[in-house]
């Protein structure tokens, strides 16, 4: 491990982690918002730290929790597990950074969590940089000629902030195949998701110059799936959309 990439204190040459969430894990400002996916050059399923992570006596452990709705308080806790132990449902496991080794900041998690919605809200970091993230700030417009991409493929989601006030952002896109009567797509939102929001759906056919809705006569929800009746013949391709439009009034 190279000293140069640690936080180096320029007074006493002391390099100390930065303990990213906070020393209880409750500043959300430097919370680390991840989808478990799985990762093909690595062959695991999980998620990637920004730094590579620490660990040790003096050191706050990692604190990473599911994500279930909007409402951060709704979180669920998991369970760390040596990393020589496979993860079962619930729990995860870290490659650390050690003397001698140069940790990865892999979270391994089983494949049964792929598309949760991780968040890092706690771990001391080296300095040592795994994944160049941050914000953009801009102060005029932006021109995007091209594409805004989720590369996990499950959802572009987050949030935007307008003055002091905050709108979650929620887009998802589903392929399914329907024909005349009911049919039923499953959605894969967690249902705590779903209360007290407001979520519209719509489809767009393949045939008829990507149409929206049609012949489509009434679209329904429930905690699985979306409903979808039709009147159209033979089968057809089509895409589902689901977006997040606002909160329910109480």
């Amino acid at each position: 491990m190279a000293d140069e990439n640690y936080r180096r204190n320029q007074q006493d040459g002391q390099y100390t982690p930065k303990i990213w969430g906070g020393i209880n894990g409750d500043v959300g400002t430097e919370w680390q918002i991840e989808t478990v996916r799985f990762w093909d050059d690595a062959n695991f399923y999980g998620i990637l730290l920004r730094e590579a992570p620490l660990r040790g006596a003096g050191l706050p452990t990692i604190i990473i929790a599911r994500r279930v709705s909007l409402d951060p308080d709704d979180d669920i806790p998991l369970t760390e597990v040596d990393l020589e132990n496979d993860p079962s449902t619930g729990e995860f496991s870290v490659d650390y950074e050690e003397l001698g080794f140069d940790g990865t900041g892999r979270v391994f998690l089983p494949a049964s969590a792929e598309g949760w919605t991780l968040v890092v809200k706690r771990y001391p970091g080296s300095g040592r940089v795994l994944k160049d993230e941050g914000d953009l700030v801009l102060e005029g417009d932006l021109t995007i000629g091209g594409n805004i991409v989720d590369p996990s493929g499950v959802a572009l989601s987050g949030f935007i902030t307008i003055g002091s006030d905050v709108f979650p952002v929620y887009l998802k896109r589903l392929g399914f195949t329907y024909s005349v009567g009911s049919t039923n797509v499953a959605h894969g939102i967690a249902s705590a998701e779903t209360d007290n929001k407001i979520l519209e759906a719509w489809t767009v056919d393949h045939y008829t110059n990507m149409a929206q809705n049609y012949n489509v006569t009434a679209i329904n929800w429930d905690d699985t799936n979306v409903n979808i009746a039709a009147s159209v013949s033979p089968l057809r391709d089509a895409y589902l959309y689901i977006r997040y439009i606002g909160d329910a009034l109480a």
